[in-house]
């Protein structure tokens, strides 16, 4: 059971209060058919309470999931799966001063849907060299699909038609005693399967972030216990928007750390890491861009940024 409270105060006084609730019961097991085959079954039941300032909902239902795994020799497996969704109308914002003109459209329906995938992977060593790579085909099918509009000075959270999502994810990776590195390429396109025309998020844009495409270096020095790491991400432009509207700008950002371990004192270490090495002014495709009400409402992620901290366990 998991549970979300929402609270705000202006002014001095208590502005809203809201709480949603979510709880499920599952089942789940793995049957192996042949040592090199097995099929995951499971179902589970979802409930989700709404307990907002202007709404008490309830949302429930049975989803289930169902996966295979084959390996097929020693080096190489592959699998495929597809699971039910199951979603209910989220709170808002606890920032959003909205919550007490913000209904629920009379007779809205959680989410649900359907999500598949298949794929291969494969790893082998050839000495002290070892060679990976893996590969993912996905698709998500939604129905009733839910998002918020603002109208009349208030916001209706409504089913606004059937979505579908779709992509893939490859990657490569090569090792070498203490060196690893891994490259990756990722791709998801989503679209109003209702409308034909792009998903939108709470904000208006798109929802498309863009391809992906991450290098990431590790190095381990085991004479002086510390691990280096360097990870480069380029996303390139996103031009799957609404007719209008300007893409969604390319960029690259590149990050730094490395984190020691103390031999003299057991379960201490200091990380240092240095994010956004080239302080790149970008704006993430996952957070607010353009314009509305007549202002530019780019959202800009953070410069260069220094970190140091320290852990201990025992």
């Amino acid at each position: 059971m998991s549970r979300q409270n929402s609270t705000s105060t202006y002014g001095g006084e208590k502005f809203m209060d809201e709480t949603a609730t979510s709880s499920a019961v599952f089942v789940e097991d793995r049957i192996y058919l042949v040592p090199s085959f097995s099929i995951t079954a499971g179902l589970r039941y979802d409930n989700f309470n709404r307990d907002a300032e202007t709404s008490d909902t309830s949302f429930n239902d049975m989803t289930w999931g169902l996966g295979a795994d084959w390996d097929v020799n020693n080096y190489v497996s592959v699998f495929a799966s597809a699971r039910s969704l199951f979603k209910g109308p989220e709170l808002s914002e606890t920032f959003v001063k909205y919550q007490d003109v913000t209904y629920l459209e009379d007779g809205i329906k959680a989410e649900t849907g359907i999500n598949t995938q298949v794929g291969a992977r494969y790893s082998q060593y050839f000495g002290a060299h070892v060679i990976s790579s893996s590969a993912t085909l996905f698709k998500t099918d939604i129905d009733d699909y839910i998002a918020s509009t603002w109208e009349n000075g208030g916001y209706t959270i409504e089913n606004i038609g059937d979505a579908e999502i779709k992509g893939f994810e490859v990657s490569a990776s090569y090792g070498y005693n203490a060196f690893l590195s891994k490259l990756s390429y990722s791709r998801s396109d989503s679209n109003n399967a209702s409308t034909n025309t792009p998903l939108l998020d709470s904000n208006g844009r798109s929802m498309d972030i863009g391809d992906s495409i991450a290098l990431t270096l590790d190095y381990q020095a085991d004479s002086i216990n510390t691990i280096f790491g360097w990870t480069s991400t380029v996303v390139l432009e996103e031009d799957n928007v609404e007719a209008g509207s300007d893409v969604k700008e390319a960029y690259n950002t590149h990050d730094f750390y490395a984190q020691w371990t103390s031999s003299a004192f057991d379960g201490l270490q200091v990380t240092f890491g240095i994010d956004n090495v080239t302080d790149e002014l970008y704006t993430s495709h996952a957070s607010r861009t353009g314009s509305a009400r007549g202002y530019v409402l780019d959202d800009y992620e953070p410069g260069r940024n220094y970190k140091l901290s320290a852990t201990y366990q025992f």
